[in-house]
């Protein structure tokens, strides 16, 4: 990505006395903040084109990351808790080996082993299971897949020519000690010590239980795997896709139905949630035996076999239907409107409007009764023009369904929004998705770790939002950018306010100040 940078002189008075006139940024935030609103202030179509480009720079720098990357995965079983996880370092068997061998010494004093653990990162079976199946397609991605359970005190390796090989783990410590016994030694050596002393200790592997309806094969479904024949079918709130079979279904799901022994065959679905405006994570597979009986399975896709589908569920919905998926659920939702959803629209309403005719009234009472003056203080609903909270503070929120907020700034009360809109499953589950998906012209509105941004603020584990930026644009990145596309209803947040004091009028016309002294290049 091409940047240039952009250098302003300007006298240290002139300096001193914008910062005065600043509340809550710096002159360089502030002149930051113009710039966005240049930005914004672009013809559409350029600033889309240049926003897309951007975009994908970025993305194409993050995969080459990602790409570069290796991992090391553990799971952990320690008194009775199982902790899955991955860290970003190509750690093998005798590294692992010799975490373990200082954590049985508790050389670190650490009280779980996943401590001795460098920034290791929780993950979910379907993740773990992927990064085992990397580690066995020897990508080089995945550097070791480990397993520990002090419970029964055993340690399993995957090896990738020999599979899953365990150890007791005094005989693991043991041989790191050999290993490492003496300091002249490379590192070829050590591992070649390590591993004779570990020959013909191995014992049984037992892999963990799985739920017996859920299929695995040696292998994930690929992008050229996935079409779709036949009709599309509606079963309530879900379209159901009917897949072709043109892959290897035992390599995929670990079946047995590609063979001369038997006539068996598959019938596999994919299904596309209307309500939650997504691809289902599970496939529907059914085993039709020779005899006609059928036994149902399901195989649990990860979120990178759900993204394969979902453009080639769009395309083939178009194709059967004329019109997109997003349609299809648009218009599912104008049929079937949530069970009380309109009423509570209404509550929600109702309540807002109480709560502006209360406040004007008191207002009026108090004008009238105390003589105040209360023309520092307002009520808008979010939903008006962003442009009227231009220079204001908030005083509180009013979020329908949990009262009054109070709130000393723009920042909070952004933060405590987003909070509320989180608090709904479905919706935490679309911001979760949008993570690193939405960018500002400098910078990631939404991010999964605060890396990189100016003013993260966060809004739940593993999700932050970029704070800074003036009142109206940050409302309007959070409105539009966000709120609108998750579904969130913002037009029945009531935000009291509170208008600042203004000390000193900085609209004078630069043509009739003196000369600023500026240069830029």
């Amino acid at each position: 990505m091409s940047s240039r940078e952009v250098t302003v002189w300007l006298d240290e008075r002139w300096y001193n006395a914008l910062s005065r006139q600043l509340k809550d940024e710096t002159l360089e935030e502030h002149l930051e903040n113009v710039l966005d609103e240049m930005c914004n202030a672009l013809p559409e179509r350029e600033y889309e084109r240049i926003s897309s480009e951007i975009y994908e720079e970025e993305m194409a720098n993050r995969q080459a990351a990602e790409a570069a990357k290796k991992f090391a995965i553990f799971r952990v079983t320690e008194q009775g808790r199982e902790v899955l996880c991955q860290v970003d370092r190509g750690l093998e068997f005798l590294d692992a080996a010799r975490l373990l061998r200082t954590y049985l010494r508790q050389e670190r004093g650490a009280s779980a082993f996943t401590q001795m653990l460098y920034r290791a990162e929780p993950i979910t079976q379907d993740r773990y299971d992927e990064l085992v199946q990397l580690r066995m397609d020897n990508t080089g991605k995945v550097a070791g897949a480990f397993e520990l359970d002090f419970d029964k005190q055993q340690m399993s390796a995957l090896n990738i020519m020999d599979g899953w090989q365990t150890f007791r783990m005094a005989d693991v410590s043991t041989a790191v000690y050999y290993a490492d016994r003496r300091r002249s030694v490379s590192e070829d050596q050590r591992w070649s010590k390590f591993l004779d002393q570990l020959d013909g200790k191995a014992l049984t592997y037992e892999p963990p239980a799985l739920a017996e309806e859920f299929l695995s094969g040696s292998r994930r479904l690929r992008p050229e795997d996935i079409s779709f024949a036949d009709e599309i079918m509606q079963n309530d709130h879900q379209l159901e896709f009917y897949m072709e079979v043109v892959f290897d279904p035992d390599a995929v799901f670990g079946t047995n139905v590609c063979t001369a022994e038997n006539d068996d065959w598959l019938n596999v679905y994919a299904n596309y949630d209307m309500e939650r405006g997504q691809v289902c994570d599970t496939l529907e597979v059914y085993l039709v035996r020779s005899d006609g009986s059928e036994q149902d399975y399901k195989y649990r896709l990860s979120p990178e076999e759900q993204d394969a589908l979902l453009p080639k569920m769009a395309d083939y919905c178009q194709r059967q239907f004329g019109i997109s998926l997003a349609d299809c659920c648009r218009q599912y939702h104008i049929e079937n409107p949530a069970p009380g959803q309109l009423l509570a629209e209404v509550e929600r309403s109702r309540t807002t409007m109480h709560r502006i005719v209360d406040e004007k009234f008191n207002t009026f009472v108090r004008r009238v009764t105390l003589g105040e003056d209360q023309s520092a203080t307002s009520s808008l609903p979010l939903g008006v023009n962003l442009a009227s909270f231009k220079g204001t503070k908030p005083a509180s929120l009013f979020l329908p369904g949990q009262g009054e907020i109070p709130v000393s700034k723009w920042k909070n009360a952004v933060a405590a929004i987003l909070q509320d809109c989180n608090a709904d499953p479905q919706r935490h589950d679309r911001l979760m998705e949008l993570r690193n998906k939405i960018n500002g012209n400098f910078r990631t509105i939404l991010s999964d770790k605060p890396d990189g941004m100016s003013v993260p603020l966060k809004i739940d584990e593993g999700l932050y939002f970029e704070g800074k930026f003036d009142t109206e644009s940050l409302l309007r990145v959070l409105t539009t950018k966000v709120l609108d596309k998750v579904g969130y209803n913002y037009h029945g947040i009531l935000v009291q306010l509170r208008e600042p004091k203004q000390e000193q009028s900085m609209d004078t016309p630069v043509n009739d100040a003196p000369s600023f002294g500026m240069k830029m290049k």
